[in-house]
């Protein structure tokens, strides 16, 4: 396989998961207006019963206009390609748009990647969308944790007399879905529903981000 071809398939696989909702969108009990946003389009509840807008196949969701791009194109990292081999289940943030999108592993699987509501972004230390002032760089203004490093035991050392030897070692966590493909880039996807401001309700971060705490 050439390089070429190889993007090309990454490419196709990307775009194949960006224009579906990876997981069954359930609005029961959930107030009506946005439920959740991601790289493959969005959806809102009204009455309890969603409504997916979702992105044709081959392009994705920008979250700034709501308009489905070509990946690559737009602020998003929907076209970037991230692996959950070696992580566990849990959500973590696209570092390179400063956490606005996130993704979500199972069982070391990737179950899709996901937008948090504007003016929001990624809290890993909450799993949760937040407002930015209270993120840690490199998502936000506070300071990053500091991380510290334990040297390892030293080797055991030996200390020979002619009478005595000394040897001293070191010691050192179902309702009805309707279903809407969104304009491509050249129209303006249908933002009714949706909130103009921050603070309501959303589902957990693995599928929307979870409650924006102030």
């Amino acid at each position: 396989m050439t390089v070429s071809s190889f993007f090309l398939a990454l490419f196709l696989i990307i775009s194949a998961e960006a224009n579906t909702a990876p997981h069954e969108i359930d609005c029961k009990g959930a107030p009506d207006g946005l439920f959740e946003i991601g790289c493959w389009g969005y959806a809102n509840c009204v009455k309890e019963v969603p409504e997916i807008h979702a992105c044709p196949s081959g392009t994705v969701l920008e979250r700034h206009n709501l308009k489905c791009i070509v990946p690559g194109t737009g602020q998003t990292d929907c076209f970037a390609p991230v692996t959950c081999v070696g992580k566990g289940d849990a959500s973590y943030p696209d570092y390179g748009d400063k956490c606005v999108t996130y993704y979500r592993c199972q069982g070391q699987l990737l179950l899709g990647r996901f937008y948090c509501p504007s003016p929001t972004a990624f809290n890993e230390d909450l799993g949760i969308c937040d407002y930015t002032r209270n993120l840690r760089q490199p998502c936000g203004p506070l300071p990053a944790l500091k991380t510290t490093t334990t040297a390892p035991a030293s080797s055991p050392s030996t200390t020979t007399s002619t009478t005595t030897t000394t040897t001293t070692a070191a010691t050192k966590q179902t309702a009805t879905t309707k279903v809407t493909v969104l304009m491509t880039t050249s129209s303006t996807a249908s933002t009714s529903g949706l909130p103009t401001t921050p603070g309501f309700k959303s589902t957990p971060a693995i599928s929307g981000g979870g409650p924006i705490i102030g």
